[in-house]
């Protein structure tokens, strides 16, 4: 079909009919490429009225038959554009003169390529050369006659019909019938274009096979041949051509050669230059042909180019100018001819565009010349062959700066040559742009004969450029190179001949593989790869374009601005059941910018910064445009508020969005503060990242019973079920909670339409074993007695499950039959995710087959069971899909509470017309959405989904708790499961979470953390990807019959798990899917893996799929080079940029099971396609804090994950400014002596959470055993590891229901000193206490009091009439250490309450008991304070700030701190910092160096004497600085003791915990130790009298407990003694009293049996 329809439209691009009809309805892009013959008969056009037939003779047909049977291919856009100009001017037109205009029927070149190539075409042709071009035939016919003749005169060429080489892509200068015509035998190479080759390596579609593409009598080769001919076109050129004489040219008797090319600039040139330069270019064992004559057609620039002089200006005076000519003798064969006669590409010429220099007058450029070229052997003999590359370097580097002078430059080489260049006739102002060629050439011919020029970096420069000619980066493709947008490929260098021979004898018939990597390519891939420097600079561009949060934000972006349109479109019309004509329709829905309400509808912009403050909500309005019935009116409503939505912070319609650090100061945020969390009700709180399995997959597992079942969790807007396919008895049953039971699959699929068995069979698989395994599922469906579509459905009828909650009471719902319920199931329930268009069951037919099959092949294949623990079948749940399932749920029910109201008001009859507008709540939607953030409960009844702990308090101890928290992991995975699997290290977490970074005990290896380089992807539309999948040549599943799904060389394609078509070839199929993701035009977040062994292929574009960046390998070299690193340095690149053009490309989990990725570049093979960035960036932010981990055994550096989240420091610039329920504060932070690459990129030295410690690693006293630390009084003196401690105190003043409210109160006065009493000591006249106040114990710092009666009274007596009662609740401090208040806030709330805040002050210095650790998982406590002429000291007068006891290192096996300290002390002594990063880092050997150097011992070891006794230590000590972190774990708030104290109401024992004053329990093991010892009166004492001792009356006559020495029961205080038992015991009995239960107590006196 695509041949024809391409057939029709080209006939009319003969007409002037092409601009009436409409091309941009079809996509040219996709059009097949006509086989020549149809070209033919395509191109001439049928006059009006005629039929129109090929003329093509029987053979021909045949042919095209054949080719027409082959599946069509998309080509590329600029293939398509050559094949409409090939095929308009196939027709001859005579040679036109220069000034006439070229006409094709009537209608204009560039009008004509305007209509024929769509716009999105011309943007990737722009940059196609005009290199390559169709020559009219006349002018062809011209030109092959006068070379002939000019081959016959010409005495130096003896050539006899020998081979000729044509440099063109097949649509050049000559055809292969022309060539026929004049007996030539033509052989096709390919011109070297900059521009040219690096379009071609732009569009990466190469023939990848590893085998030569031999063009030998083609017409028109196939443009992707020719690309990928072009990539292995620099050394292997002349190879291939020479293989190709060979075989038609068997003995070696001709000496001459012919090469044609038609190049309309210099680029051709060029290589024949380096033919002549460096001899080897056309030379064989048999044939050398190292002077070949050329004949070259020239655009009129570039002839002007190369034939300019000195007087001809230095623009056209080049390099190219002096070489060419002195190399060259040249002649005009055919002069002038008109470049109108030639087609090109694009729509204008290269030399139009060139005319910048205002020289419009210097050449003409509408006309071309054919030129002949010969070597000139004068100046060849005259320089000698070997030293042509010498003269050509001379020329090139002295010519690219024409205006300098000759003496200065040549002096660089030679010094004090200008002598000699004085006494030959050079001036000091003479300048290389005034010499002619010929005074070049002597000025070399001098130069090179000086005896200096041995000694001088002349030689060693010629060596580079011959080297860098040998791999190809020669002056053109430099230049391109300098200029190129996109990557290009690296060219491999030239060969051995005898390679170059046995390497160009191979198949003509080019097959395709996966690899497009050549076997020619093995000498130049085993040059080694230089390791591209500061490659690391890739991070910090990713955080900058992503961040460490950023996964928050584009989901919560996504929701706002994509997903929440999408739910109110899906649940945009409510109608009414009681008045058909009501409707309301929702338009459209905006989210607003974060404001607060200050009154009725008065509203102010806000900041987060107020909002944690006033313990206010930072939301946005939620509003939406209406269309609705109001009576019989239709109405329209723009901007009505439904409900606020809290808004992320630095989300897009966040305040803080895009704004610089200056403008955060003046908000009062931080501009490291991360965002990608909300503040609701003044806590700041984050959606936690969920882990969940896949859904709308397959899932193959083992179920309980060891059976295998597939399982697939279908999620849309509508539905979300669960359908399993399970094995009972050898039989398949597919199970599904609608079900009363399991129904057999063949039930399913004949209720789905699939009535025949073998229709069945067909679908689920032909094989013999799938057959036998169906077996009994099918004579199951017999014995049934089920055998068509309608009996099956009635069976199913039987079995659905009633259901449990009906319709709500005065609904009345239209019955459906038992059938069509049926078939709604089957529709919409079973299985949702696959669609079902007006009950055609196919495609849901085939998803239930392909469950089936999959469970088969697992049954006799184990490894085809999936992993729920691989990553590659989890999804990640973020804030955005989170919110949108919350919110899709409370609109639904805001909608159902409008209908409900609608139908009770409508059949009412009142004055004022029903309008639904007025009966919009605000609050549902909106407490809804604040009530889930800040409980973290997630209940959708819908969906029964009840989800705790979504949301947690955002922690704020310390930058990195911060940054940890937002980048955490939750699993679903119940915590006291002792499940290993979910918890083991996955292979598939690699680069993707944090391998280091999770929590000790129950939640180990369930919660998780994600790496650096992270990114969790968003949604992508599926519609363009189907599209362009089909234009791919995927063939549409629901044009099959199903078994081609199970043929062996088809795959099938899924997408997002839904099945979309098939497809044979599928390397090509997927090489060219990556291609063009590379290229932009799919999204760089799509992910294409094949799976072997499922023999299917997968496409994801879904949202929380794990991927993370790597640089794209193409022929075993990286596409990132230096130069794009110095470009990113500078400013001048972006990390979106190296996505754009193909550098870099992110892959998941799946796809980086089928990638080849080299860690670092000297690891990069032949088959390589990925380099890592950076090894570092598997570890997550967390872990990269700690130096040289990769030193250290691996649980050490898990503990330090989970100590630098404890530690103490700066949690953000504006920490001044908050009023944090607890905030901890060192007083003097400082960045480490040794940080890593990650500390730099986290901006943990702008806030950091440690000091620099000297430490002495000995044993000093008996006091720092158990790790326990000695500290220097004198550094705890000068403010070693002091800190703040911050705690606030907050009230509110509410207003009740009986209009009364609470107050605040002035101090009481003492009456007789007249000052407060010493409770109200600190209070100032309003009631609140003073700023700087020293506040004790139990003091007030606000005294409020509020009314006792808050409600309004029942009875009708006025409560004014007694006067309001109020009673005080005052706030006191409580705590054993006074505090000072730093603040005090007053403000008010959203609803109009006054809200007070206190921030009180405590400043700690370290004591005994305080927790300290290094950032290697040793924590230890401080055992022991000594004054500093109590501590050793070295040599140089040193006293350590901490001594560490030496025991601490064997067993735990930190390596990486013992190198910390020495990296830390050589830093020290450099003045500079050093660095651990993870993998990397500075070198032990560098520092060891650096100490020796500063007269240290390289092994850190100083030699220390007794502080206390003077004498020097027996052996050195090992000392320098280690990062010291103080943890927020300190005596101070753990200290706990009481004598008496309150005790709890009910049992009147002590209460219990630290802040209630509680006491110390003895417990049931400590009650046994005591037993164990026999302390009876201890425990007895412990149990009982100081806890609840009672004294109770007990009847010793009825044994139940009296009351004051009088039993009830027995109405007699005659047996009533008093006991002491415990309060509780008697509780106990009481309780059991009032439970009927009676327990009797007996007495007998001490001492008496």
């Amino acid at each position: 079909m695509l041949g024809r329809l391409s057939r029709t439209i080209f006939r009319l691009a003969a007409h002037d009919e092409i601009v009436k009809t409409t091309p941009r309805f079809i996509n040219l892009r996709y059009l097949s490429v006509l086989p020549s013959q149809e070209v033919k008969s395509a191109s001439t056009p049928a006059p009006e009225g005629e039929k129109v037939e090929d003329k093509v003779s029987d053979k021909e047909k045949k042919r095209v038959v054949k080719k027409k049977k082959k599946k069509s291919r998309p080509t590329s856009s600029a293939n398509l554009v050559a094949f409409i100009a090939r095929t308009l001017v196939a027709t001859s037109y005579p040679l036109l003169d220069k000034s006439t205009p070229f006409p094709i029927e009537g209608v204009a070149t560039t009008a004509l390529v305007d209509e024929l190539v769509p716009h999105q075409c011309r943007k990737v042709t722009a940059n196609i050369p005009t290199s390559t071009y169709l020559i009219d035939q006349t002018v062809a016919e011209k030109i092959v006659q006068l070379v002939q003749e000019d081959v016959a005169t010409d005495t130096l060429i003896d050539w006899k019909g020998g081979p000729v080489v044509e440099f063109s892509p097949g649509l050049g200068i000559l055809t292969t019938q022309l060539f026929a015509t004049f007996g030539f035998k033509r052989i096709t190479g390919l011109e070297e274009s900059g521009k040219f080759v690096k379009y071609l390596k732009l569009q990466k579609r190469f023939n990848s096979e590893g085998k030569e593409t031999v063009l030998l009598e083609k017409g028109f080769p196939e443009f992707p041949k020719l690309q990928y001919a072009d990539k292995i076109d620099g050394g292997r050129r002349i190879a291939n051509l020479l293989a190709q004489i060979k075989n038609q040219e068997n003995n070696s008797t001709q000496k001459n050669l012919l090469v044609f090319g038609a190049v309309p600039h210099v680029s051709l040139i060029h290589f024949i230059i380096r033919s002549c330069a460096t001899g080897r270019v056309f030379y064989d064992e048999e044939f050398d042909w190292s002077d070949p004559t050329y004949y070259v057609t020239l655009g009129s620039k570039a002839h002007w180019v190369l034939t300019s002089d000195p007087s001809s200006g230095l623009v056209a005076y080049r390099p190219s100018s002096v070489i060419f000519q002195l190399l060259f003798k040249f002649k005009v064969v055919l002069g002038e001819f008109p470049r109108s006669a030639w087609i090109p590409w694009s729509n204008e010429s290269v030399e139009g565009k060139s005319n910048k220099f205002k020289l419009r007058n210097a050449y003409d450029p509408n006309i071309c010349h054919l030129v002949k070229i010969q070597t000139n052997q004068d100046v060849v003999n005259r320089v000698g062959r070997d030293h042509l590359v010498h003269l050509w370097y001379f020329v090139r580097q002295h010519f690219f700066s024409r205006k300098k002078s000759v003496i200065p430059e040549l002096e660089k080489w030679v010094p004090g040559c200008g002598a000699r260049l004085i006494r030959q006739g050079f001036t000091i102002y003479t300048q290389f742009g005034q010499l002619t060629p010929d005074q070049v050439l002597d000025l070399y011919l001098e130069f090179s004969s000086w005896p200096e020029l041995q000694g001088s970096s002349f030689s060693s420069a010629v060596e580079k450029f011959q080297a860098r000619l040998d791999l190809h980066d020669d002056e053109m493709v430099a230049k391109d190179r300098v200029k190129k947008k996109r990557p290009t490929l690296p060219l491999p260098p030239d060969e051995d001949e005898e390679e170059a021979a046995t390497s160009s004898s191979v198949d003509v018939k080019p097959k395709i593989v996966q690899d497009p990597v050549k076997a020619s390519y093995d000498a130049f891939v085993a040059l080694p790869i230089k390791t591209i420097q500061e490659k690391w600079k890739l991070v910090p561009a990713f955080l900058e374009a992503k961040g460490l949060v950023k996964q928050h934000i584009d989901s919560f972006n996504y929701f706002i601005n994509v997903d929440i349109k999408k739910i109110i479109m899906s649940n945009a019309r409510v109608v009414c059941d009681v008045d058909p004509s009501f409707y309301l329709k929702y338009l459209n829905v905006y989210i607003g910018l974060p404001d607060v309400e200050e009154g009725f509808n008065i509203s102010k912009p806000t900041t987060p910064h107020e909002c944690r403050l006033r313990d206010i909500t930072y939301s946005a309005p939620i509003t939406v445009d209406i269309e609705y019935i109001r009576g019989t009116q239709r109405v329209l409503r723009s901007g009505l508020p439904i409900g606020r939505m809290p808004i992320m912070l630095r989300s897009s319609n966040c305040i803080l969005n895009e704004k610089s650090n200056a403008e955060l100061s003046k908000l009062n945020e931080c501009p490291y503060d991360p965002g990608g969390y909300f503040v609701v009700r003044g806590t700041e709180k984050v959606i936690l990242i969920q882990e969940q399995l896949s859904k709308n997959r397959i899932i193959v597992e083992e179920d309980r019973k060891g059976e295998v079942t597939a399982q697939v969790t279908s999620s849309t807007h509508e539905k979300k079920s669960r359908t399993n396919i399970a094995i009972k008895h050898g039989r398949f049953y597919l199970r599904h909670n609608t079900l009363q039971e399991d129904i057999p699959v063949t039930v399913i699929l004949r209720a789905m339409g699939i009535e025949s068995d073998q229709e069945i069979v067909q679908l689920i698989g032909p094989e013999d074993y799938i057959i036998e395994s169906l077996v009994a599922t099918i004579e199951e469906t017999q014995k049934l007695n089920i055998h068509t579509q309608e009996q099956a459905v009635k069976y199913l009828g039987t079995k659905l499950r009633q259901r449990r909650f009906g319709p709500p009471l005065g609904f009345v719902a239209k019955k459906k039959s038992v059938e069509d319920e049926v078939k709604d199931l089957l529709a919409t329930t079973i299985l949702p995710n696959v669609p079902v268009v007006e009950f055609n069951f196919k495609l849901k037919a085939m998803y239930t087959a392909m469950m089936v099959r999959r469970v088969i092949q697992a049954q006799s294949d184990p490894s085809m069971i999936d992993d729920r623990d691989y990553y590659g079948n989890k999804r990640m749940e973020l804030a955005g899909s989170l919110l949108a399932l919350l919110f899709e749920d409370l609109f639904k029910k805001f909608n159902w509470e409008l209908k409900t109201i609608a139908e009770k008001n409508i059949p009412k009859v009142k004055a004022a017309v029903f309008d639904v507008v007025t009966h919009m709540r605000q609050d549902q939607i909106t407490n809804g959405l604040e009530n889930a953030i800040s409980t973290g409960n997630w209940t959708i009844k819908r969906f029964r989904m009840e989800r705790m702990g979504v949301t947690q308090v955002l922690s704020r101890l310390s930058y990195i708790s911060c940054l940890g928290m937002m980048t955490r992991v939750n699993s679903q995975f119940e915590k006291t499961r002792k499940v290993s699997g979910p918890r083991s290290l996955q292979a598939s977490q690699w680069g993707m979470m944090c391998p280091a970074d999770t929590p000790e005990g129950e939640a180990c290896g369930l919660v998780k953390n994600l790496s650096l380089m992270t990114h969790i992807t968003t949604e992508v539309e599926e519609e363009p990807i189907v599209r362009l999948i089909f234009n791919l040549g995927v063939e549409d599943v629901m044009l099959m019959s199903g078994e081609e799904c199970h043929d062996p060389s088809c795959f099938v394609v899924f997408l997002n798990g839904g099945i979309v078509g098939i497809v044979q070839n599928h390397t090509r199929f997927i090489y060219t899917f990556r291609n063009l993701r590379r290229l932009g035009y799919i999204s760089g977040f799509v992910s294409i893996y094949p799976d072997l062994k499922q023999r299917a292929i997968y496409i994801s574009s879904d949202m929380g799929r794990l991927c993370r960046p790597y640089v794209i390998v193409l022929a075993g070299k990286p596409l990132l080079t230096k130069k794009h690193i110095a470009e990113l340095k500078k400013g001048l690149r972006s990390f979106d940029d190296f996505l754009t053009e193909g550098i870099v490309e992110y892959l998941d989990v799946n796809e980086e099971n089928d990638s080849f990725i080299a860690m670092y570049e000297h690891l990069i093979q032949k088959d390589t396609t990925h380099l890592e960035i950076e090894p570092f960036t598997l570890l997550g932010a967390c872990a990269g804090l700690v130096p040289y981990p990769h030193h250290n055994q691996s649980p050490r550096n898990t503990y330090q994950c989970a100590m630098g989240k404890q530690a103490m420091g700066t949690i953000g610039l504006n920490q001044k400014n908050r009023i944090d329920t607890l905030m901890y504060n060192l007083v003097y932070p400082q960045k480490p002596m040794v940080k890593s690459r990650t500390i730099e990129l986290i901006n943990f030295e702008q806030l950091p959470a440690g000091q620099n410690a000297i430490i002495c690693v000995m044993s000093y006293s008996g006091y720092d055993i158990e790790d326990a630390l000695i500290l220097n009084r004198s550094s705890l003196d000068r403010g070693y590891g002091r800190c703040l401690v911050y705690r606030n105190a907050k009230c509110t003043l509410k207003r009740y229901a009986n209009q009364s409210f609470d107050r605040v109160m002035g101090p009481v006065v003492d009456a007789t000193s007249k000052k407060p009493i010493w409770r109200h000591e600190w209070l100032d006249g309003d009631g609140i206490a003073l700023p700087g106040s020293h506040i004790q114990n139990k003091q007030v710092m606000i005294n409020k009091s509020m009314p006792t009666v808050t409600q309004t009274p029942v009875s009708n007596e006025d409560p004014r009439s007694h006067g309001e009662e109020y009673k005080e609740v005052p706030i006191t401090y409580k705590g054993s250490v006074p505090s000072y208040v730093e603040k005090v806030m007053i403000s008010s709330n959203n609803e109009d309450a006054h809200i007070f805040k206190l921030l009180l002050r405590q400043t700690r210095r370290p004591e005994l008991g305080d927790k300290f650790s290094s950032r290697h998982g040793q924590k230890g406590v401080t055992g022991l304070i000594v004054q500093q002429e109590d501590m050793p000291f070295n040599d140089r007068g040193i006293c350590p700030d901490v001594i560490m006891n030496p025991h601490g290192f064997p067993s735990r096996m930190t390596v990486g701190k013992l190198i910390e300290l020495l990296a830390g002390k050589a830093g020290l002594l450099d003045g500079c910092f050093h660095y651990g990063t993870a993998f990397g880092g500075s070198k032990v050997t560098d520092v060891c160096e650096d100490l020796v150097r500063h007269g240290y011992n390289y092994q850190g070891k100083d030699f220390f004497y007794s502080g206390i006794t003077g004498e020097p230590l027996v052996g050195y000590i090992y000392s320098g600085p280690v990062y010291y972190q103080k943890l927020k774990h300190m005596v101070l708030d753990k200290m706990h003791a009481r004598a008496r104290g309150p005790r709890a109401v009910l049992t009147r024992q002590p209460t219990e915990g630290r802040s209630r004053e509680g006491g110390l329990r003895l417990g049931e093991m400590e009650r046994d130790c005591l037993i164990g010892y026999g302390a009876s009166m201890l425990l007895l004492e412990r149990l009982m009298l100081s806890s609840d001792v009672f004294e109770v009356d007990v009847c010793n006559k009825c044994g139940i407990m009296g009351y004051s020495g009088w039993c009830h029961g027995c109405k007699s205080s005659l047996d009533v003694y008093t006991i002491k038992i415990p309060y509780a015991c008697k509780l106990l009995f009481q309780e059991l009293q009032s439970m009927n239960i009676i327990p009797r107590m007996q007495l007998t006196k001490m001492g008496v049996d």
